[in-house]
């Protein structure tokens, strides 16, 4: 079976997702289930292995983000696709608007793009 049409079938695993200590390291565990398995562990130690308050800020803040786009990436793409109907039917109408709205238009279908890609 193709590479591209075997990992298109596959889904990931539904969240939301949150973050937890991992009790056995210095890292944070990300995943749908507090405790439970972990998708990726996010180092809060630095390239020593030094647990500092900066290297543990940057850590959480690493975690943090994984897990407002993973949780919030479906909203985020429905809400472009509704933008772009609206900027299609403001390219469709003519006129000031139409010329206007293209670079807002192009900015959208190429956000689409980018969070339909399948890596």
């Amino acid at each position: 079976m193709d590479a591209k049409v075997e990992k298109a079938e596959v889904q990931h695993t539904p969240g939301p997702w949150t973050i937890w200590p991992d009790a056995d390291s210095d890292q944070l565990a990300v995943g749908p289930e507090r405790g439970g398995v972990a998708i990726c562990d996010v180092v809060i130690t630095n390239g020593i292995g030094v647990n500092t308050e900066s290297t543990r800020a940057t850590g959480y803040a690493n975690a943090d983000f994984i897990v407002r786009a993973c949780n919030n990436h479906d909203d985020l793409l429905a809400a472009l696709m509704d933008a772009e109907a609206v900027l299609m039917g403001l390219r469709d109408s003519g006129g000031e608007l139409a010329i206007a709205s293209y670079p807002a238009l192009v900015s959208v279908r190429a956000a689409i793009a980018k969070a339909e890609v399948t890596q």
